[in-house]
């Protein structure tokens, strides 16, 4: 069975590892990178080449 890869993008440390261990015991789901930023996000992208990206939208309105 192939699985459903995806990469999770969450600063909340908590809600990132829970949404990890969720999907952990999902048989079809795999998530290739987790990271508390968007900080290199397109080479990440190009590199795993997920199917599904989850990303904290807030993330956009930090000041750099």
């Amino acid at each position: 069975m192939k699985k459903i890869t995806i990469i999770l993008i969450e600063d909340n440390r908590l809600l990132r590892e829970g949404l990890l261990a969720m999907f952990e015991r999902q048989p079809d789901m795999k998530v290739v990178q987790a990271n508390p930023n968007d900080e290199n996000i397109l080479k990440i992208m190009r590199k795993q080449q997920p199917q599904v990206m989850l990303l904290d939208l807030g993330l956009r309105n930090r000041a750099v």
